[in-house]
């Protein structure tokens, strides 16, 4: 089953700051997608955006991930609780079924995991928070992404992983060893091509080689993992080719998601 979400800054920031996401909403409709993850770093206006995006998104009956720049963890270790509940809050106006925040200042043997069962247990099942690997070293590494959910299931809290294949080139780490350790985390794949030019890393648009890490990513799981297209998408129209492309990817059993 084609279950591929597109990202709101897979299209130029800038186009989608001065049209807003709404407007975007139907290309992507109409380019095949399953989903669609609303930004809220590209919302200009929050209170009025989200009203419109709310209705537009009911218009298409799309799925809906609602990510946000913000971390799980703030810098002394405690719950990022108030804003936790306000993105909430927004990712639930819009009808999404899950939201997406990055690990953020994450402490061992700190950390309190009794704040964050009860945000959890507090939107659950209606919204399902899920972390990403992002690129920084305090929340993206391996080593501390495989404490904080051991940890999270010795603590008995329910809660799941965006894995982000190009991310681990800006922490210097290898997808290969962060996806066999972290693997059965995943509910959510962000795909995309990183590499070097001019001694920065760039993110550029998927290619088709078998070779491509987003292919060996996606062919560890079933079909029916969600799968995003994490990368600049110069044109509208192109979107279609996109989503036919990356909905083949992924193997063909349907029995669970993760498949070592």
């Amino acid at each position: 089953m084609n279950k591929v979400i597109v990202p709101l800054n897979a299209f130029a920031d800038q186009d989608v700051y001065n049209k807003g996401q709404a407007a975007f909403i139907a290309p992507i409709f109409n380019g095949g997608a399953y989903g669609v993850e609303i930004r809220r770093e590209l919302i200009k206006n929050l209170n009025t955006e989200l009203a419109v995006l709310k209705d537009r998104l009911k218009d298409y009956g799309l799925f809906v991930v609602y990510s946000a720049p913000a971390g799980l963890w703030c810098e002394n270790g405690e719950l990022n609780s108030e804003e936790l509940e306000l993105i909430c809050q927004e990712a639930s106006g819009l009808g999404a079924s899950l939201l997406k925040v990055s690990l953020g200042n994450y402490q061992a043997s700190r950390s309190p995991f009794d704040s964050l069962r009860e945000l959890i247990d507090r939107w659950s099942p209606q919204l399902e928070i899920l972390i990403e690997n992002d690129q920084t070293d305090y929340g993206g590494r391996l080593e501390v992404l495989k404490d904080f959910f051991t940890t999270a299931s010795n603590e008995g809290v329910s809660i799941e992983m965006t894995f982000d294949v190009g991310n681990w080139k800006f922490v210097n780490e290898e997808m290969d060893e962060a996806l066999q350790a972290l693997g059965h985390r995943v509910r959510y794949l962000h795909l995309k091509y990183v590499t070097e030019r001019h001694g920065e890393l760039v993110t550029l648009p998927l290619l088709e080689d078998e070779e491509e890490q987003w292919k060996q990513a996606a062919g560890q799981f079933s079909a029916e993992i969600l799968k995003a297209l994490e990368f600049p998408v110069q044109d509208e129209k192109d979107v279609a080719a996109y989503v036919e492309m990356v909905g083949r990817a992924g193997l063909e059993s349907e029995d669970g998601v993760w498949k070592n």
